[in-house]
């Protein structure tokens, strides 16, 4: 899976950033910053993770920006359900099979 520079969603323009030595808080590996239209993620190598968590914390990070554009509070702050979205999300991106 690529992990965009930027992409729209309801006109707006978003932008990805990847930053090896981003902190936001406990644990943090990424953050939408929804007024500022932007998603900043920690590079992978840095964490020495796998590349594929780091696309799942851009598909979580991604998901918050569609609920806060929904206007769905209870749902935008949900972290578990969120979380949980963007694993099943990413597993059918990664595993699907075209003709």
């Amino acid at each position: 899976m690529r992990i965009p520079k930027k992409f729209k969603l309801f006109g707006q323009t978003y932008t990805v950033e990847i930053h090896d030595d981003h902190e936001d808080g406990a644990d943090s590996q990424g953050v939408a910053m929804f007024n500022k239209n932007k998603i900043i993620l920690q590079d992978h190598k840095s964490l020495r993770r796998p590349e594929s968590k780091t696309e799942q914390v851009y598909l979580h990070e991604v998901i918050h920006i569609i609920f806060n554009e929904l206007h769905c509070p209870k749902e935008t702050y949900n972290e578990q359900m969120v979380d949980q979205l963007a694993s099943c999300l990413h597993q059918i991106i990664t595993t699907s099979e075209y003709k």
